[in-house]
């Protein structure tokens, strides 16, 4: 008799086996008819359920930014504020080991009320708390519905969710987690800690009355027997006119089948047809809680507090990034490049971000550049969270309501959220006290960071800067305008490789002639008149692409709107920082390059979607704007002191500072200033006393260009297509990350300093190109052929981000600070013709250099990468919160 048990039981076994296969293997290979598309009941089923995910989130992000002002009402030390933080993975623990019998006893749709009850108990309990106890027992409650949540959420949207779709659907589970999370940065931002705790109830309340409007779970209606009930649920997730009749007697197939095995326990986890399994599930949620990841998010707001950062800014930014990279994961990669490639990326990214946080806490153990030890620390962070939230974060929950058999879900992954609880929870409370015995370890130079005289910023200040950067919109789209546009302008006038070469590369050497004449023409003409010029040549180009029939007219066009741009280029810069007060200075001329990388993700973005012609149209709306808006706003009160037009002077920077402003001490420092030198000629310029500035400013403008940044931006459309990598994909996630990164470097621009933040944006870039280069080595190697693409992508994708939010912008922010004004003209002249000289080299020969050796390519880059880092360290001087006044005249001593 036991032998035909155990026979039996091997037969069922072996069905069972042939039933899980078609979630282990490539999907493209299954003929499972069901409706491919995603019915309105799935979505709206999928959105109550992710409710639950949110309101995980706002469990999560909590205690970061409430841990002052709790600390501070209730008097709780570091040790007590570690118990808080921590005992929410308590809960958890609990929540996991019990939540795969809750969920098999009272159906997916029950566990989800009974946890939005106990979160929503647990959330008021909290609101009222008057000393730590109460507030312990609040976040063990959510803790408990955390944990049945993160269990009940990815399964049911598992199973009601159709195979092409289950991927992105399950992945909204992280994604509405992190903006849960986000939700409690922004909100905690301006609410006190009890009311914070009140929103947290709402995600609870949603949850609970939704449920009651979206269908149970089909599989877990035929798994208890009612089959009637079974296939209205499945009916109504498939859309009325679907066909479920395959997918119906699959699913009870496969049901049966179980339904006859013997009564699972723990023990049979380790059986050798289940032990591969569990190994991958608890592996996955050790490595995704022993990557620290839940201890940089519980204790957030006092990492960037010690980075010597705004904690509230920090948070912001933190969440904003973790939203957009984890809905980048969700909608456009995790079902395109597969789990694996995905989950190794993220892995690799995370690495990286460790290494930068790594580095600051050793630099500062050896009292080694301190100055750069705060953009070190808060790069890394946000390295490190922006590669969990595209993969680590997200991935893992998928991969475990996907390999598991039914039979052994709800045992499996009650293990897997036990481990996965105990794993954060010993996180959470290490990373407390680590964070209480290191307190302040990275305050360097706080009085120096908060000193400054109180600034006021105008309407007119920001209108006219405003007004001076819409031609860097115009700038960028045409920075970004070949990358997209290649294969159909190459198709539409039957180019080669080698035209488009040389259409590409006309740009910069048009801003190369346009350079030559900028700073004469600034300086006889004005700031003004010389941005009127670059409209008439940016219009001009516009147009002739536009309108181009043939290679002739291209060219045309594309060297006219380089010359606008080698003129706007020199000028702007040097306009907004001689209209700009000395604390926000670089803030203001760092919107050069924000308004660029509007331009560039514009070009990426639209580029998708429309003609290449039309993108030339586009182009034109920023010169239209600029070309009217310059009749409306002052000329530069520096030019206008040169030109001995003093009065003009008084009242225009009186109308920039304000009415009630008191001018008299900058308006005597301008006066003494221009009175104080005289115009040299280019041969003067090489006197050993003007050698510092000039070798910075050529220094920084041809390292710009000699890391690669003028070929990748052309041409990274060819990139991705090279790697194997989807193009409109990788061109379309770039366009969605150059823009805030660029808001980022606007924003710290004037807290971290020039140097520190142009050594982390090149060090960022050296890190960049190494991957990008080891993407290329092992392309077609057997074994990693699938995750190379991604290692690519990931390579372009940092480097475009680090760039924006540093080295895009800075050498001209240097350039524009560094000179006086006897040398702006011909120095400015020379590190701008650098510039464009060596950038019109480096996009010229790009094309060549790939079909030489791409891994060779993006090594060479790495190595002017890494020299930019040492240049920076060693030369560039720091320049925030000097006047022009106090930066320029040092020279003389």
């Amino acid at each position: 008799v036991t032998e035909k048990k155990m026979a039996r039981r091997e037969d069922d076994m072996e069905k069972v086996k042939d039933k899980s296969e078609p979630l282990l293997l490539p999907e493209n290979g299954s003929d499972v008819s069901e409706e491919e598309g995603a019915s309105w009941m799935v979505c709206l089923s999928t959105f109550i359920a992710v409710c639950g995910s949110y309101e995980f989130g706002t469990c999560v992000g909590y205690s970061a930014p409430t841990q002052f002002g709790i600390m501070e009402e209730l008097n709780l030390s570091y040790s007590q504020f570690s118990v808080f933080g921590s005992i929410l993975n308590v809960g958890a623990v609990l929540g996991a080991i019990t939540s795969g019998k809750i969920s098999d006893f009272i159906g997916r749709k029950g566990a989800m009320r009974l946890s939005s009850v106990i979160s929503a108990i647990g959330w008021m309990i909290i609101y009222f708390s008057k000393g730590d106890i109460p507030l312990d027992f609040g976040r063990f409650l959510t803790g408990y519905g955390c944990g049945t949540l993160s269990y009940v959420v990815p399964v049911f949207i598992a199973e009601i969710s159709p195979r092409k779709l289950r991927g992105a659907l399950a992945t909204l589970n992280q994604l509405f987690l992190v903006i849960g999370l986000a939700s409690m940065f922004l909100i905690g931002a301006v609410v006190n800690w009890r009311a914070l705790a009140l929103t947290g109830v709402v995600p609870c309340v949603i949850l609970f009355f939704g449920t009651w409007f979206i269908p149970e779970s089909p599989r877990w209606l035929e798994m208890v027997g009612r089959h009637r009930d079974f296939e209205i649920a499945l009916q109504k997730l498939r859309g009325p006119n679907a066909n479920i009749a395959r997918e119906a007697d699959e699913i009870k197939e496969y049901l049966a089948t179980i339904a006859h095995l013997p009564k699972t326990t723990l023990l049979d986890l380790i059986d050798k047809k289940n032990i591969r399994f569990v190994i991958v599930g608890v592996g996955l949620m050790f490595f995704q809680q022993f990557v620290g990841i839940n201890g940089v998010i519980f204790y957030a707001q006092q990492i960037f507090v010690s980075a010597g950062a705004s904690p509230t800014l920090g948070s912001i930014l933190y969440s904003i990034e973790q939203v957009i990279l984890t809905a980048l994961g969700a909608t456009l990669l995790i079902d395109r490049l597969g789990r694996r490639p995905l989950l190794m990326a993220s892995a690799v990214g995370m690495l990286i971000g460790c290494l930068l946080i790594g580095n600051s806490f050793l630099l500062k153990a050896h009292g080694l550049a301190l100055d750069i030890i705060p953009a070190l620390a808060v790069s890394g962070v946000l390295v490190y969270i922006g590669s969990f939230s595209i993969g680590m974060g997200a991935i893992p929950w998928v991969i475990m309501s996907e390999v598991m058999s039914k039979r052994y879900i709800p045992k499996s992954i009650s293990l897997l959220f036990c481990s996965c609880a105990l794993f954060n929870l010993g996180i959470a409370k290490m990373e407390g006290e680590n964070h209480s015995m290191e307190k302040g370890l990275l305050l360097v130079n706080k009085e120096e960071r908060t000193e400054g005289s109180e600034t006021t910023i105008t309407p007119l200040l920001i209108f006219t800067t405003f007004i001076i950067v819409s031609a860097s919109y115009s700038f960028g789209i045409a920075l970004g305008f070949t990358a997209g546009t290649m294969s159909s302008i190459m198709e539409d006038l039957d180019l080669s490789i080698a035209q488009f070469s040389v259409f590409g590369s006309l740009l910069t050497f048009g801003g190369m002639i346009g350079a030559i004449f900028s700073a004469t023409l600034a300086d006889a003409f004005g700031r003004k008149m010389t941005l009127w010029v670059a409209e008439a040549f940016f219009i001009s180009g516009w147009l002739a692409i536009a309108q181009a029939k043939n290679i002739i007219w291209l060219d045309f066009g594309r060297f006219f709107v380089g010359t606008g741009v080698g003129l706007a280029s020199y000028v702007v810069p040097v306009y907004i920082a001689e209209i700009t007060p000395k604390n926000v200075r670089g803030t203001f001329t760092f919107s050069n390059q924000l308004l660029q990388n509007c331009g560039i993700a514009t070009a990426y973005y639209i580029g998708n979607f429309v003609s290449w012609r039309t993108i030339a149209l586009i182009g034109i709306i920023p010169c239209l704007i600029q070309f009217l808006g310059l009749f409306f706003v002052p000329e530069s009160p520096r030019w206008l002191a040169k030109e001995n037009r003093d009065e003009e002077c008084e009242v225009v920077l009186q109308k920039l500072r304000g009415k009630e402003a008191d001018i008299v001490k900058e308006t005597r420092e301008i006066m003494i200033s221009v009175d104080a030198t005289a115009n040299i000629s280019m041969q003067s310029l090489f006197k050993r006393k003007y050698a510092r500035q000039l070798i910075i400013g050529v220094g920084v403008m041809l390292l710009q260009q000699l890391c690669g940044s003028s070929g990748i931006s052309y041409y990274a459309g060819s990139i991705f297509d090279l790697a194997g990598f989807p193009s409109q994909t990788g061109m379309t996630v770039l366009s969605m990350v150059v823009v805030p990164k660029a808001i980022l470097g606007l924003i710290i621009v004037d807290r971290w300093g020039r140097r520190p933040l142009l050594m982390a944006s090149a060090f960022g870039l050296c890190l960049s190109c190494i991957s990008l280069a080891l993407a290329f080595e092992f392309k077609g190697v057997p074994g990693i052929v699938n995750f190379t693409p991604t290692m690519a992508f990931i390579g372009i994708l940092t480097y475009v981000m680090m760039f924006a939010a540093g080295l895009g912008a800075l050498p001209w922010i240097i350039m524009s600070e560094i000179f006086p004004m006897d040398m702006k003209v011909v120095a400015g002249s020379l590190v701008t013709i650098t510039n464009w000289f060596t950038g019109w080299i480096v996009s010229y020969c790009f094309n060549f250099m790939l079909i030489w050796s791409p891994t060779g390519t993006f090594i060479i880059f790495a190595i002017m990468s890494g020299l930019t880092v040492v240049f920076a360290w060693c030369l560039v001087p720091e320049t925030r919160g000097l006047t022009l006044e106090e930066i320029q005249f040092p020279r003389e001593s």
